[in-house]
């Protein structure tokens, strides 16, 4: 009875395991899915004993399978991610040499093309993203704080030369 239910259990795995799976809510869900298996299975008793090795060899195949591909998933993404955050890093480098601009047309101008090339360069993923992001964003505000605290002083030195005028 316990060899039919675990078969059972083997057939389920390899349904949920058939899907494709190509992002990480989709393993995600599987991994639940698979560790929601294998918690029936422990609770599930023994059967013969020879029938119990080689089903349960057969369901520890099914899942390490799957978990051998989830892991070259993740090493594929974290590759791609690395390359992403080292791209982001020289971004960074540049905003942080554009910072002391004094010529702020030109400065607003080249700062904007560093935003539109950060944001085609994609994510560096969940752990560095917003790492990579306050360091980016520190020499910008920066330099827009520069701009704005210097045309402010040309509007108040404006005003007075108004009301003297005046």
């Amino acid at each position: 009875e316990n060899i039919v239910k675990k078969r059972a259990l083997i057939a389920q795995a390899q349904e949920v395991t058939a899907v494709e799976v190509s992002s990480h809510n989709d393993y995600k869900k599987t991994t639940d899915a698979l560790l929601a298996l294998q918690a029936d299975w422990k609770k599930i008793g023994f059967g013969p004993k020879q029938e119990n090795e080689a089903v349960w060899a057969e369901f520890r195949g099914i899942c390490n399978e799957f978990f051998d591909k989830k892991k070259a998933f993740y090493a594929q993404r974290d590759g791609q991610f690395g390359e992403i955050k080292k791209r982001k890093e020289d971004l960074i480098e540049e905003a942080n040499a554009m910072k002391e601009l004094t010529d702020w047309k030109l400065g607003a101008q080249k700062i904007v093309a560093l935003q539109k090339k950060w944001k085609d360069v994609g994510s560096a993923g969940p752990k560095f993203e917003n790492q990579l992001w306050k360091k980016f964003r520190a020499p910008i505000d920066f330099f827009f704080n520069a701009k704005d605290g210097h045309f402010n002083q040309l509007d108040a030195a404006n005003a007075e030369n108004l009301a003297a005028k005046e």
